[in-house]
């Protein structure tokens, strides 16, 4: 099977990825899944961070589960972006590639603000109506009235990888002149021995964690999709997880080494996580927006963060490196599970906001109902449309594929 284009950066279609590469497809699409937990469990936290409705159903399992993901979920998504864009745009050419991507990303990115903002809109105006709370945060709380007041909402990750896909066109000739000049091999000589090294996510963050220090909280680079325009240390940040995963492809004999120092990564991931949550909860109860406490909760998110993508990332290429047809078919509709799911939480969440039943019963059950809602309206009214073959490419029914 050739190197072709791959869902794994929402790319194409499931069957367009070679074979040894699926379980970082399968990777991606967790990502994408993960995002749809989140933001239905966020609703249920102990603390209240910006959200439409804070249910009085609460548990602290929330706060946990939420923090974790939400330190990693993104960045694991833009490193796997990055390794299929490599390998994509190696195989078709620079301008090829960057006109394919206005397509795949470009058009579900202004469809989505059209189509799907709006209702996001209506449903956090009634979700704050019902739980009866002020609106605490600006994105979907009002209707933009400026250019830059116009949100991305949850999209805002489309955007990011339509500047970086121009980035990479941009840079194609000057790279290709480096690579002329051996600056690329002594780079990739350079990668490789960090790659090799048990100390590797200590290296990474420390090119990475400095960001987090202008973000409006612990471990935030910025306050992504509340505007169109996105600041440099948001894009500098989420760049450098897309470009490690394109030096990745570069030597993808190393991604081997994402398999090793298993017993030191969870050793150090531990260590992020209690760093970084001891700090989020002293940020929550001062609101302190710099020193000591800032630091520390910004260095043990990117230790968390570096240690997380190279835990999970070794475990799905141990253990999913086999495509199924459930798997390939999950690969295919997260993309639009993503796109579409957020609307129908925060109503869900609306709905059962005065069912008087714990946290765990109403979070299963919105994730439950919105996993349905969703897999019907992809399987009926998306995958063979023209919706779908522009997310995914073009598919054919299962009689028509028999024949």
């Amino acid at each position: 099977m050739s190197e072709s284009e791959s869902a794994a950066s929402v790319e194409s279609t499931v069957a367009d990825v070679p074979e040894r590469y699926h379980s970082l497809d399968h990777l991606r699409a967790v990502a994408m899944f993960l995002g749809i937990y989140l933001h239905t469990a966020i609703a249920y936290m102990s603390s209240e961070v910006p959200w439409a409705i804070h249910d009085p159903a609460r548990s602290e399992f929330f706060d946990v589960t939420v923090g974790a993901i939400h330190l990693f979920r993104m960045q694991l998504f833009f490193f796997i972006a990055g390794f299929f864009a490599c390998m994509v745009q190696r195989r078709m050419g620079a301008w090829p590639y960057l006109k394919r991507r206005l397509s795949r990303i470009g058009i579900p990115l202004l469809g989505g603000m059209i189509v799907v903002l709006p209702p996001v809109f209506v449903a956090w105006e009634w979700g704050e109506e019902v739980a009866g709370q002020e609106s605490v945060i600006g994105e979907f709380s009002k209707w933009p009235e400026s250019f830059d007041e116009i949100p991305t909402g949850h999209l805002w990750f489309l955007e990011y990888l339509l500047i970086y896909y121009l980035a990479v066109y941009l840079f194609s000739r000057p790279a290709e002149k480096l690579e002329r000049n051996g600056f690329n091999a002594r780079a990739d000589r350079t990668f490789a021995r960090l790659m090799r090294s048990w100390w590797k996510p200590l290296a990474l963050m420390s090119g990475t964690f400095w960001l987090l220090l202008a973000g409006p909280q612990v471990g935030e680079p910025e306050s992504a999709g509340v505007t169109i325009i996105p600041t440099w240390n948001g894009l500098l940040y989420f760049g450098i997880y897309f470009l490690f995963g394109w030096f990745l492809f570069r030597q993808r004999g190393l991604l081997s080494e994402l398999l090793r120092f298993r017993s030191v990564n969870i050793v150090l991931l531990i260590v992020g996580f209690l760093a970084y949550g001891a700090s989020m909860e002293e940020w929550l109860r001062t609101e302190v927006t710099s020193g000591p406490v800032w630091w520390i909760g910004s260095l043990g998110a990117e230790l968390f963060c570096w240690t997380a993508i190279f835990l999970f990332t070794g475990m799905f290429l141990r253990r999913f490196d086999k495509p199924t047809r459930w798997s390939r078919y999950a690969a295919e509709s997260s993309y639009w599970f993503y796109i579409a799911h957020l609307p129908l939480v925060i109503a869900l969440q609306a709905v059962f906001f005065p069912w008087n039943a714990n946290a765990f019963v109403k979070c299963g059950t919105v994730v439950l109902i919105s996993t349905l809602v969703l897999l019907a309206s992809y399987d009926w009214l998306v995958r063979y449309s023209i919706v779908g073959t522009v997310m995914n490419g073009k598919r054919l029914r299962a009689r028509k594929e028999a024949t």
